[in-house]
């Protein structure tokens, strides 16, 4: 009985030594579960904009289109969205995929601004980056 109660302990003050971290890896597991589960998913944007600019661009030949004005968004998201149609990914996951992506790296680097830049240390950022990603 003895030996439980101090593996206990031992696992207990595990958990919470490293509870960011596990807070982290949750969050991450349920905002990456939350955009795979909305994969299928078209808003009207991506139907009337994104898609159509996709094709737009691909059908100018990808690289080739930066010569024209396709869509509204600067020459910098134009010139990803062209990067994009050399991938060989159907054209909405490719396009939710470059989104993810960005979102991720928000998380990031918003919890890295917290952890470095507030008294919460690992805390703070693992918050943060639930709070963004989620």
């Amino acid at each position: 009985m003895t030996n439980m109660i101090s593996y206990e302990k031992k696992a207990l003050n595990f958990i919470e030594k490293h509870l960011p971290v596990f807070i982290i890896i949750a969050a991450f597991l349920l905002g990456t579960y939350l955009r795979f589960s909305m994969r299928y998913f078209i808003s009207g944007d991506t139907d009337e904009y994104y898609l159509a600019w996709y094709d737009e661009i691909k059908s100018l030949g990808g690289f080739k289109a930066l010569g024209t004005q396709v869509g509204d968004y600067s020459i910098l998201y134009q010139f990803m969205l062209a990067g994009l149609t050399y991938l060989p990914l159907i054209p909405l996951y490719a396009l939710k995929a470059f989104s993810i992506f960005f979102d991720l790296l928000l998380a990031l680097l918003v919890a890295w601004i917290v952890g470095k830049n507030t008294g919460y240390g690992i805390k703070g950022a693992a918050a943060a980056f639930s709070f963004v990603w989620i």
